[in-house]
């Protein structure tokens, strides 16, 4: 699957105030649901008329997130979908790999509105994604054969102030001790 990021062009993120959890990829070829697990629902959300939803499942590649229609990872969205499976760092064979996603919010204008998310680990009680933004950390849903990891989401908006865009989220316990990024 293609990933795309946020270009350093993208104004900023939302507050905490107006963030969603959604789910979704673009497409199934490599990231079908092929161990028989169903996808999770962690959010639903409705953007100019489009429904969508974030969902969360595991493949054969490990867990998934993807911004998809209201029918679930096979309802794609076409071109307004989002979503990748195996977040981990980059690496040399493959240069894609990430610990987060970025995509368009399904129904906004092209290069408006975008949503950032992925997994952080089980300890994470919020996720600093840019120097003046820090979303809260959710927990993935247990007993759906999913990791024990959480799930940070956030939604920019141009013209918003919070600051640089990090390169990676920083995952925060609720003591306040930064944590390190782990493949899913």
């Amino acid at each position: 699957m293609r990933r795309t990021a946020f270009t350093t062009t993208v104004a900023a993120l939302t507050t905490a105030g107006i963030l969603l959890a959604l789910s979704a990829c673009s497409s199934r070829p490599d990231d079908s649901n092929d161990d028989g697990h169903d996808h999770v629902t962690l959010m639903r959300q409705t953007t100019h008329g489009v429904r969508w939803q974030l969902d969360a499942w595991e493949s054969g590649q490990g867990l998934c997130l993807a911004v998809d229609g209201p029918g679930g990872p096979d309802d794609t969205l076409g071109s307004k979908g989002s979503g990748a499976c195996t977040f981990s760092a980059p690496t040399k064979k493959n240069p894609d790999n990430s610990f987060w996603f970025a995509g368009t919010v399904p129904g906004s204008p092209e290069g408006t509105t975008g949503i950032a998310y992925g997994p952080v680990p089980p300890q994470t009680a919020r996720v600093e994604v840019a120097t003046h933004l820090t979303v809260p950390a959710v927990p993935l849903p247990a007993g759906h054969h999913l990791p024990r990891a959480r799930v940070w989401w956030s939604i920019d908006t141009p013209g918003a102030s919070t600051g640089q865009l990090l390169p990676n989220p920083r995952p925060i316990t609720s003591s306040g001790r930064p944590l390190p990024l782990q493949a899913y």
